[in-house]
């Protein structure tokens, strides 16, 4: 079933690390037709200029300080407002305190805006610890395999290029959790924030994602 030329939406796209949401967001960017717009993609593009912004990002960060939010703020007004007319968004990544939704709020009521979901990617803790644990990354091409989901042929060496297969210190079982517990403390009051709103919409990332466009369709 495809969903394109279904109409314009603005949405949200919160969830832990290895929720697989950066799959989830490619599923509902593709089929709505909406421009992903991930906070983190525009700090790096950023920092990849010359601009003035990216000398003071620069500074911040080598004196090991956080990006202000109204700096991404920022840069997210800056790619709304290239946007090509009438197309909506996937935000994803931000807001993740009270403080980013405030100015997200700002910033499209500036515009004429209208946020239409505040989408959840919900996975059991248990279940991400074992999905992010099992990950293993080529230390020379960067290609991603999971032991439990599509394994290597070979045993700790990669199918593409033959490099080694590594588990990230992120990805260990403790600070997996470490990671969760951030998230859980940063981002549950974002949650709430949308549900008073009635913009939140849950969805189950748990099991397999076959049909996932369809059961999308049905909760957004």
């Amino acid at each position: 079933m495809s969903l394109k030329g279904a109409a314009a939406m603005n949405l949200v796209l919160i969830g832990p690390p290895g929720s697989g949401k950066g799959t989830i967001a490619k599923i509902i960017a593709d089929n709505w037709n909406l421009e992903h717009v991930s906070a983190g993609d525009l700090l790096r593009a950023e920092l990849r200029s010359d601009s003035e912004l990216a000398g003071e990002i620069r500074d911040l960060m080598e004196q090991g300080q956080l990006v202000p939010d109204s700096v991404v703020t920022k840069l997210l007004a800056n790619k709304i407002d290239e946007l090509e007319q009438g197309r909506g968004m996937l935000l994803d990544g931000y807001p993740r305190n009270l403080s980013q939704a405030d100015l997200l709020q700002e910033l499209m009521e500036s515009r004429k805006m209208e946020l239409d979901h505040a989408l959840h990617v919900m996975v059991p803790n248990d279940v991400i610890v074992e999905r992010l644990s099992s990950r293993r990354v080529c230390t020379d091409c960067g290609a991603t395999y999971s032991l439990s989901q599509y394994p290597p042929k070979e045993e700790g060496i990669c199918d593409r290029c033959g490099g080694e297969l590594a588990l990230r210190d992120d990805d260990k079982p403790e600070t997996v959790r470490e990671r969760l517990n951030v998230f859980e403390s940063e981002t549950k009051p974002v949650l709430q924030y949308y549900e008073d709103k009635g913009l939140l919409v849950r969805y189950d990332n748990s099991g397999s994602l076959n049909h996932a466009a369809e059961k999308l369709k049905e909760i957004l």
